[in-house]
């Protein structure tokens, strides 16, 4: 009896000890996690951004960091295809003039206050007001709560391409508390308040802007694909950098200063493939364009921008910015080819042409008298100042008086407003669901370039209010074949975009600008 009491204290002895060490196993792995998410990351970015209220620009660079606090009704997967985010789902009335949404509940925002329709309805009403997409696509309509979860769009008649513009990545509309949107000025909201998976923490300008971990954040259990499904921030500091240099971003990135850094120069590639510490990542990015002023000066005559399109010679200009055939495609079409329900080969045959003889032939039909093309240009953004270039001699070849104006960013925008301060300039055109949210089309934007063609205008009321993607191909077709003919601006090529990270950098994807949740930094 009392062996077997001894036996019997003996196994009780080795038990205990055996959770213990189960005990200790655990909380060590829970340190190895906690030591992943217990972290921060730092972000070389090449510009400052304008705002973080993305419904009053357009500017990539608050997209790219906005995106990351801030969350919308509807979001694109991948493909592009329209998916819920904020909205637990959506319905669409028979006559196609009012859309439900239903909204998820027990969101969040940053200040700790659940996400109701009153916020929604007073983001989106503004967003509306605001956005240059919004007044062409869905106006006079207007967002009404139905409930503390429901939010109605009513629209004035139906619209084939309501659910891709509110979906939309550029000027997208962000869902914040109605306090501060009732409280913005026409410079923007003063609180960047969100639901998404980091909060804002602090700007210093110039210098860097800090996000952190949003603990309360409400994430979705669908498989994380593109902007939609699940999103965990798994760095408990997020730091963005503003590295406008690119020398200095390559530099950082090698000595371990940063942890990722942004649009980097193409010529470098090979140096940081063959470095260990460090891992570098192509994504297909945006379009680059050249902008050209139809309002005034010389390319205000469309034989003038016609001629451009001649001379220009795009497998040179994108060499010479990329210096690798696999960081750049040849494509005319405003849309992507991987878009299949809208690509067109509508005026292929004006891309790329590559013909000074027939450049210089156009000129010779106006009235230039060698005045001065301004290109307007930064450094700030690698590729911008390298095909201006390249462009400048190709033109300067045919006949053509170019100047290269630089500026940092923030000049460059504030110039590409003043009809009179410039000819021409480049930037960048993200895909998008539908060909109407292109902001240099439509004249009742008024954007930089002044587009006011109304065959074009038609076009895109026509798009609008098709009932089939059939209707809307027919259309789009026709749009695509006077963006060649009337040149309001020139498609230069498809590019790709260079991010480097350091080799403890985790899960880091791209969609029109880097995606930063679902990140690890395991160092």
């Amino acid at each position: 009896m009392n062996i077997k009491n001894m036996l019997f204290k003996a196994l009780i002895v080795l038990i205990a000890v055996t959770l213990i060490g189960c005990n200790s196993e655990t909380n060590e792995g829970d340190k190895d996690t906690k030591e992943e998410t217990n972290s921060e990351l730092r972000v070389a970015f090449n510009a400052q951004p304008p705002t973080l209220d993305t419904h009053i620009t357009t500017a990539y660079q608050t997209r790219d960091i906005s995106r990351q606090m801030f969350e919308t009704l509807l979001t694109i997967d991948s493909n592009y295809q329209i998916k819920p985010m904020l909205a637990e789902s959506y319905d669409v009335s028979e006559d196609g003039k009012t859309i439900t949404f239903h909204l998820r509940q027990g969101v969040k925002f940053h200040n700790g206050e659940e996400m109701k329709a009153e916020d929604v309805v007073a983001s989106m009403n503004r967003w509306k007001e605001l956005s240059l997409g919004a007044k062409t696509a869905i106006s006079n309509s207007v967002f009404e709560a139905q409930d503390d979860y429901t939010v109605l769009l009513k629209l004035e008649k139906p619209s084939g391409i309501a659910l891709s513009v509110l979906a939309g990545t550029s000027q997208a509309p962000s869902i914040m508390p109605k306090e501060i949107i009732d409280a913005a000025t026409e410079e923007g909201v003063e609180e960047y308040v969100g639901t998404g998976p980091f909060q804002f923490e602090e700007w210093k300008q110039d210098q860097y802007i800090k996000l952190t971990k949003f603990d309360d954040y409400q994430a979705l259990s669908d498989t994380s694909d593109g902007l939609s499904g699940k999103k965990e921030a798994l760095v408990n500091d997020l730091y963005f950098m503003m590295i406008t240099d690119p020398s200095t971003r390559v530099a950082g990135i090698q000595s371990g200063e940063y942890d990722v850094a942004v649009d980097m120069p193409f010529d470098d590639y090979e140096k940081f493939n063959t470095d260990e510490s460090m891992i570098p990542l192509t994504f297909n990015d945006a379009f680059i364009g050249l902008v050209l002023n139809k309002k005034e000066g010389p390319l205000s005559d469309v034989k003038m921008r016609q001629a451009a399109l001649a001379a220009l010679n795009m497998e040179e200009i994108m060499y010479g910015v990329f210096g690798d055939e696999g960081f750049f495609r040849l494509d005319h079409g405003l849309m992507r080819p991987e878009q299949k329900d809208w690509y067109s080969e509508s005026g292929k045959e004006s891309y790329n042409q590559n013909n000074p003889e027939k450049a210089r032939e156009i000129l010779e039909e106006t009235d230039y008298n060698g005045e001065p093309i301004r290109l307007i240009v930064t450094r700030d953004v690698e590729y911008s100042y390298k095909a201006a270039v390249i462009i400048q001699e190709q033109l300067e070849k045919v006949g053509m008086k170019v100047e290269l104006e630089v500026y940092d960013s923030p000049t460059l925008r504030e110039r590409r407003a003043d009809p009179s301060a410039y000819e021409g300039f480049l930037t960048t055109f993200a895909p998008f669901t539908d060909p109407t949210q292109f902001i240099f089309l439509d004249s009742k934007n008024d954007w930089d370039g002044w587009t006011n063609n109304p065959t074009i205008d038609s076009l895109l009321d026509q798009i609008r209010n098709s009932t089939s993607p059939e209707e809307s191909k027919q259309y789009f077709d026709e749009l695509q074949t006077e963006l060649y003919e009337s040149v309001p601006i020139i498609k230069i090529g498809d590019q790709t975009t260079l991010v480097v990270t350091s080799k403890d950098v985790e899960g880091l994807n791209y969609l029109d600008g880097p995606l930063i949740w679902n990140v690890k930094n395991v160092k």
